[in-house]
């Protein structure tokens, strides 16, 4: 048994190595092909650029001369601007054409023979020119219909057409050394696949004659055995993934439900520290109201006092306003004495004459100060009675403003009072609340901590029940195996 397992070995592996070898000939043909066609593309392509350019170059030198023609019949200098475009593109041309054949020196003479008798017919137009433009107009049109100008572009043309000639038997090589080529690779090709299949063939033959009789039998007993065995474990880990994923779900549910339970009291424990923390901010904004309540009832007393003193003030005010007024009226009465005195003054100034001038004339401005200290005396008596009236109206007002801030007084007291009352209220409240926090902090506390152990249970459940699923996707890939080997057996 043995020796025969050692020939079978051998046969097969060196089957497979001539397969390999002749798939490796095969890609190596396939990639020489592929390289081959690759430059003939290419050359072809350049021989087309090349035959493109010598039509180019064929057809810049006929501009160039169409443009002479044109300056010389038409006597238009405007065709001499596309003749000087023509000439340098003819050279443009060149360079490039001979930098597309410089790998061939054959071409590259050639074109430099093309190139001689452009020259010459470049030469043969500037004379042209220079002629007509000197005058010598017929000279330059005998010039151009001359035999040898026609014989210049026919050289041209002949030279242009000899190039493509050879470019075209160059283009006809490179295809037949193509088409060779990958006649050759498709017959290598087609060898070494049928030579492949015939292999193939042979080492699958053999192997059915030689390894179904002695090994495929015993295999089918193995494979029958291990398919009965995997069969009834697949049932029994069915069984346990059913009860496993039985518990995860209620694992699941129980955690679920505490968590909403931790959650709810976590919030009672948190409103709880925000109830306790509003009363005893409303027990401080309520002793902070009876203080601010006892410094304004101060504050009112002071007020009624200074309010007594201000209304004390006002009626002395008023007695000293009262003063002025009976002086304003002595000092009105005592100016209208001045002034009749002055008048009687300037009456005996009068009867004086001459003597008397100088005493009118003082007697004059008494009188005149005596009106004015009336006047002024009048304008003080109306402003003392303003005065007195506003002095009654203010006397008024603060006996008002005192009666006032006696009412205040007493409500400010019932206010301390009221608010003595809340802060009590405040304190016992508060002292509920910081119970009630610490009652709800022990609970989430403890909802916490079972939490985390039925998360953990949850946690146990869900990966016994994963490694279940994965042994029974392990044993079904099992079974699948043994039934392949089976069928192939």
């Amino acid at each position: 048994m043995a020796i025969q397992q050692a020939k079978l070995s051998k046969v097969i592996q060196v089957g497979f190595l001539i397969i390999f070898i002749l798939m490796v000939t095969n890609g190596g043909a396939l990639l020489f092909v592929m390289r081959k066609t690759a430059d003939s593309s290419f050359w072809v392509t350049h021989t087309y650029e090349v035959k493109l350019k010598l039509e180019k170059l064929k057809g810049e030198v006929t501009d160039a001369e169409a443009a002479e023609r044109g300056f010389v019949y038409a006597n238009n200098k405007d065709f001499l601007e596309p003749y000087k475009k023509a000439q340098s593109m003819v050279q443009e041309t060149q360079k490039s054409i001979f930098e597309l054949i410089k790998d061939n020196p054959p071409q590259v003479q050639r074109l430099k023979l093309v190139g001689e008798v452009i020259q010459q017919k470049s030469d043969q137009m500037d004379s042209v020119i220079l002629l007509h433009r000197t005058g010598k107009e017929k000279v330059a049109m005998d010039l151009i219909l001359s035999p040898k100008a026609k014989k210049i572009m026919d050289d041209i043309q002949a030279g242009i057409n000899e190039l493509t000639h050879f470019e075209d038997v160059l283009l006809e090589q490179r295809d037949n050394e193509a088409n060779g080529i990958q006649k050759i690779a498709i017959l290598f090709i087609i060898g070494g696949t049928i030579s492949i299949f015939a292999i193939g063939f042979f080492i699958y033959k053999y192997i059915s004659r030689n390894v179904i009789s002695k090994f495929i039998l015993p295999v089918n007993e193995a494979i029958a055995a291990i398919s009965s065995s995997t069969n009834e474990i697949l049932v029994t880990m069915e069984q346990h993934e059913r009860a496993a994923s039985q518990q995860s779900a209620a694992a699941s549910e129980t955690f679920a439900t505490i968590t909403q339970l931790s959650v709810a009291s976590r919030n009672s424990a948190e409103q709880a520290a925000n109830a306790a923390t509003m009363a005893e901010n409303a027990r401080t904004a309520t002793a902070q109201g009876g203080d601010t309540t006892h410094q304004a009832m101060v504050a009112i007393v002071s007020l009624k006092d200074k309010i007594t003193a201000i209304a004390d003030q006002i009626l002395r005010l008023g007695e000293q306003t009262g003063q002025i007024g009976s002086i304003a009226t002595l000092v009105k009465d005592l100016s209208g004495q001045i002034n009749m005195l002055a008048l009687n003054a300037a009456v005996e100034a009068a009867r004086a004459g001459e003597h008397g001038k100088g005493f009118a004339v003082v007697a004059s401005e008494v009188r005149k100060l005596a009106d004015q200290t009336k006047k002024s005396a009048e304008q003080a008596s109306t402003l003392v009675a303003d005065i007195q009236k506003a002095t009654n109206s203010s006397i008024m007002m603060t006996e008002e403003g005192s009666r006032t801030a006696a009412e205040v007084t007493q409500l400010a007291q019932k206010v301390a009072e009221q608010f003595s009352n809340i802060s009590g209220l405040a304190g016992s409240v508060n002292e509920n609340a910081q119970q009630v926090m610490l009652n709800a902090k022990q609970q989430s506390a403890a909802f916490t901590q079972v939490v985390a152990a039925t998360n953990s249970f949850a946690a146990g459940a869900k990966e016994t029940a994963a490694g279940i699923s994965q042994t029974k996707i392990g044993m079904q890939k099992l079974n699948e195996a043994a039934e392949k080997l089976k069928a192939i057996a």
